[in-house]
């Protein structure tokens, strides 16, 4: 009996080990589970919660999410919501049918903007006003017109500068290289436009150039003026005292001229009129400028293109009345 007894031991940890055992946790876990989620109850015939189906491959009906708002097929606001959504079918599952459908959508798309840039030209025909080249034309003759016409308006604005008493400080020391090089510059700028230039040195040492034998020592000015460097340039209107920082550094005559335009708007020296004509020949039309647009131009097209209009033409034209003109 006691090697029957010795026998059995073994046989007994056989049974409650490996698959045995876990039958044995598996019978002991209702219990514990009902201390950990006891307000359940003993759900011991409960369901078992299913396993999620694996989707389908994306393809061309399946991969396109409905739009929440309905929108008529192939219009511009459709092709917005949906043409990327193709494209991504395409690229996640690029069978034939996703690629062909993408490509024809792209090509319809393709197709209504060719349509729409055609009649884009037609309207530039037909409405002289939208024609950007009336103001800024592209064709050389015209461009060279234009040029001259701008041309002879600068060289009457910067010889008018000289005789609204405005002239140039010129702040230079006698060891700067670049100096010698900006000297022929403002020498030539006096010749063209009559601008006198007053050079003062900052080192007080002069230059030894022919260009400016003569010149005034820096007594202060140029600390109250922050000159850091030189050459540096500077506007003076002796009729009202006004000193505007002209250029700093070497710079060239066309360069000079345009920061004396700029400058001289800048302070109101010239009038705004007289810097478009020097700058640009014509001021060009901002539909932003116009009068605030009245209330019913929100809802009503008709009215929203006559308003557009009205802003649109310059004072001394008149939009042409065209039977194809678009409504």
């Amino acid at each position: 009996m006691k090697r029957l007894r010795l026998f059995h031991i073994p046989l007994l940890g056989l049974l409650f080990s490996g698959p045995n055992a876990d039958a044995a946790d598996a019978y002991r876990r209702p219990a514990d589970s009902y201390f950990v989620d006891k307000e359940r109850g003993w759900y011991w015939r409960e369901r078992q919660p299913e396993t999620p189906q694996t989707q389908p491959p994306d393809s061309v009906t399946g991969a396109i999410a409905p739009s929440s708002e309905i929108s008529k097929p192939l219009s511009a606001e459709w092709m917005r919501k949906n043409l990327d959504s193709y494209r991504d079918a395409a690229l996640n599952n690029p069978t034939p049918e996703n690629v062909e459908a993408y490509m024809l959508l792209q090509r319809y798309s393709m197709d209504m903007a060719d349509r729409f840039s055609q009649v884009w030209m037609d309207v530039v025909a037909q409405q002289a006003y939208l024609d950007e080249s009336v103001d800024r034309p592209i064709s050389h003759v015209a461009k060279i017109e234009r040029q001259s016409g701008i041309s002879a308006e600068r060289e009457r604005i910067l010889k008018s500068l000289s005789t609204r008493g405005i002239g140039i400080w010129y702040f230079f020391r006698s060891d700067c290289p670049y100096c010698h090089r900006q000297n022929a510059v403002l020498v030539a700028l006096t010749r063209l436009y009559g601008i006198e230039v007053l050079p003062i040195s900052l080192d007080h040492g002069a230059m030894n150039s022919p260009e400016f034998p003569s010149f005034v020592l820096d007594e202060g000015q140029g600390a109250r003026l922050n000159v850091t460097g030189t050459p540096t340039l500077f506007l003076n209107n002796t009729e009202t005292g006004e000193i505007a920082r002209l250029t700093v550094g070497f710079r060239a005559l066309n360069e000079i001229e345009d920061a004396a335009l700029q400058v001289a708007r800048k302070n109101q020296w010239i009038s705004e009129s007289e810097y478009v004509s020097a700058t640009q020949g014509t001021a060009p039309v901002y539909l932003v400028d116009g009068g605030p647009p009245p209330a019913e131009v929100a809802n009503d097209p008709q009215a929203m293109l006559r308003y557009l209009r009205a802003a649109a033409t310059p004072p001394l034209m008149t939009p042409l009345a065209t039977a194809g003109a678009p409504q």
